[in-house]
């Protein structure tokens, strides 16, 4: 009789067994193939790594590679080695452009040598000025961030306006500043303000305001990319008595060819077209910030007409305020003893609104009546002494409504590089570009003036 085969019953343990198995060789394999993969990775960066180093040079390596590393990050947005080479070439280019065009002129040497100075110590101070370009790239990503989450942007035809603005190129006529002057009336003094400032100290006289819509901005300086200088008058050709001469015509054409010849400068550092445009549309978002920040700044506002005392130390400040008490002169008295900039002035400050003063200062003196001297006054700068010459609701002028709108803006500012984790590495050090090369005429400037 043959044999009978047994038929192996698998039960439903066997059966889950058996897929624990399945799963445990599934997962084994996929990773056995993942860290094969990263091998083969990692080897074939470091043979590209190698090979274009050897055979491409070292300019496409740092393009390719180090270009793309991280100099520092805003919460979890990179800036890149690139973006900072760029941003440090693009600057100091623009210096030097700067210091020759000056340089090469005896009396703009003579005439603007302070300035001259600070351009050639910038220039040769090897760190400052990659330093400044990185904490204004970090910035930048700070106003991208905030922009976009209040809807501003910028379109290329903006950028293409602003660039022609930068080459002093107006299409369409030069810009107007909005801020006008106008015959506002001007402070009636007290018998009580008048003793104050009827003092050995000359009397101030409040400047002129200026008229303010809700539209209107604060002027703001743009840098000219080249240093070369607008076109000069020339006169019309004909008879020897032609009236005046006329200014030679600005046209496209000229721009363009001021513009193809810039970009070609910049372009053997390797910044190009579209890395220029993207400075001028970080410049633009900015100002595009900025004002929307200060839209609200109200005109007129309450404003406080004051002078300061500012010394280190607690018993210094008490002992001037009791001479003060005593009858002693503020004005005098703050031209001995101030550290403060204001004290060759006596200390007065002028007029100035809420949100520009440190906030123990800007409390006190808003709190004082006209003619009142406070006690010592602690802040980050040390002991004040404030006596209010004068508090009134007047119109802003041009240089408090900046002063308000940068106030603004900083603060903002501040508190955004607190909200968003910003980190420098320390590999921005290593990685400041050497070129353009400092003129050895900035560092004679400098040797010149003892620096």
């Amino acid at each position: 009789m043959a044999k009978q085969i047994s038929q192996k019953v698998i039960t439903k343990k066997h059966q889950a067994r058996l897929e624990r198995e399945r799963k445990q060789r599934r997962t084994i394999l996929i990773t056995t193939a993942v860290v094969v993969g990263l091998v083969v990775i990692f080897l074939g960066l470091g043979i590209a790594d190698y090979t274009i180093r050897e055979n491409m040079g070292t300019s496409v390596y740092t393009h390719l590679f180090e270009g793309q590393q991280p100099v520092a990050t805003v919460g979890n947005v990179a800036v890149t080695t690139r973006e900072f080479q760029n941003g440090v070439r693009l600057v100091r280019f623009n210096l030097i452009n700067e210091f020759n065009y000056i340089a090469s002129d005896p009396l703009m040497s003579q005439y603007f040598g302070q300035y001259l100075q600070q351009i050639a110590s910038e220039l040769v101070d090897q760190t400052s000025l990659p330093s400044d370009t990185l904490d204004g790239l970090i910035e930048d990503k700070l106003v991208e961030m905030e922009a976009k989450k209040r809807g501003i942007s910028v379109s290329n035809d903006e950028i293409d306006r602003y660039m022609q603005s930068q080459f002093n190129y107006f299409p369409k006529g030069t810009a107007t500043p909005t801020a006008t002057l106008a015959s506002l009336p001007t402070s009636t003094y007290s018998p009580t303000q008048l003793a104050l400032i009827a003092t050995s100290t000359p009397t101030i006289t409040p400047t002129p305001t200026v008229s303010l819509t809700p539209t209107d901005q604060a002027p703001t300086m743009t840098v000219t990319p080249t240093a070369t200088p607008k076109p000069e008058t020339t006169p019309t050709p004909g008879p020897t008595d032609t009236p005046a001469p006329t200014p030679t015509e600005y046209t496209q054409k000229a721009y363009q060819a001021e513009a193809d010849k810039y970009l070609a400068e910049i372009g053997k550092l390797g910044i190009s077209l579209s890395d220029f445009k993207r400075v001028l549309k970080a410049r633009l978002l900015k100002e595009k910030l900025q004002n929307a920040m200060s839209a609200d700044i109200q005109n007129p506002q309450e404003q406080v007409w004051a002078r300061h005392i500012l010394v280190d130390k607690e018993d210094l400040a008490n002992t001037i305020y009791n001479r003060i008490s005593a009858g002693e002169n503020f004005a005098d008295l703050a031209k001995e003893f101030s550290k403060d900039s204001s004290s060759s002035s006596g200390g007065d400050l002028d007029w100035f609104t809420r949100g520009v003063m440190v906030k123990e200062f800007e409390d006190t003196a808003f709190a004082l009546k006209v003619g009142e001297v406070s006690k010592p006054v602690k802040s980050e700068f040390g002991y004040h002494l404030i006596q209010v010459l004068g508090h009134e609701v007047r119109s802003l002028d041009s240089t408090q409504f900046s002063n308000l709108r940068n106030n603004i803006y900083k603060k903002w500012l501040d508190n955004m590089k607190k909200e968003q984790t910003v980190v420098k590495n320390d590999i921005w050090m290593k990685r400041i570009p050497t070129k353009p090369e400092t003129p050895t005429e900035a560092l004679q400037v400098l040797q010149q003036s003892g620096q």
